[in-house]
């Protein structure tokens, strides 16, 4: 979740859901593509979330790389949402 209120920091609107997609698709695109979350990142070249126009990776990540990446960016926010460095 930490990814999701760091996103809502920036942009200032809730991430949601409306009939199957995500409110931040327009036309098609993202409108917070720079700074989307790793879920996000991770659709289309996951076993899991494999695209649905037809892309495809050299080759998908299993269900356990996805969660594994996952982990560790979550790990990179504490509890409030704050990104946090080793800096």
């Amino acid at each position: 979740m930490g990814e999701v209120k760091h996103l809502y920091k920036i942009t200032r609107e809730p991430i949601k859901m409306k009939n199957g997609y995500c409110t931040n698709l327009v036309l098609g695109k993202c409108k917070t593509y720079e700074d989307r979350p790793t879920v996000c990142r991770l659709w289309g070249v996951t076993e899991t979330m494999e695209c649905s126009f037809g892309c495809k990776p050299e080759r998908l990540l299993a269900e356990g790389e996805a969660r594994k990446i996952l982990a560790e960016v979550a790990n990179l926010f504490n509890e409030q949402g704050k990104f946090v460095t080793n800096e």
